[in-house]
């Protein structure tokens, strides 16, 4: 691996773990604010939250206190979820950013809330892991490749 191929994977490895760790820092304020509004309907016909439960939520602007990451709310019809993106940048020479889904709720058809999502695992990630991970993919994909070669002229099913 090149040098700057390397340093690519440490900012990519870096961006996701600082998305993760603030997703891990941020689930339980938010499962505070929704875990009472269980069986509620949770928005307006234009998809915003009601307004007493944006003033509840906590202040997720992260731009001062972390510079690389940022919130936002995703907007979808059946869970209630924020994304975290983390960004780090590669020598002044460009950036890398990851994201991490943060789920908090299950919404039924009609954008009630039904059920408090478990807290996620958010797992701790470094350059030599991945690389480690890579290898060993690679060194499978090598063999299935072998594998199927010497199914020749059978393949892998029968069509009938």
């Amino acid at each position: 691996m090149s040098s700057h191929t390397r340093k690519i994977l440490e900012c990519r490895v870096a961006a996701r773990n600082n998305a993760n760790a603030y997703a891990a820092e941020i689930y339980p304020k938010l499962v505070a604010v929704f875990a009472s509004l269980v069986g509620q309907k949770l928005f307006k016909a234009n998809c915003n939250l009601f307004e007493k439960i944006q003033k509840s939520l906590p202040d997720l602007r992260c731009d001062s206190v972390r510079p690389g990451l940022h919130v936002f709310r995703n907007s979808d019809s059946y869970s209630l979820s924020w994304t975290v993106r983390g960004c780090e940048s590669i020598d002044g020479n460009g950036n890398r950013s990851e994201e991490v889904t943060l789920y908090i709720g299950k919404l039924d058809a009609v954008g009630k809330l039904t059920e408090i999502c478990p807290a996620p695992v958010f797992p701790v990630y470094t350059a030599n892991d991945i690389e480690a991970k890579r290898a060993v993919y690679q060194q499978a994909k090598v063999a299935a490749q072998h594998a199927e070669s010497a199914l020749f002229p059978f393949g892998e099913y029968d069509r009938g």
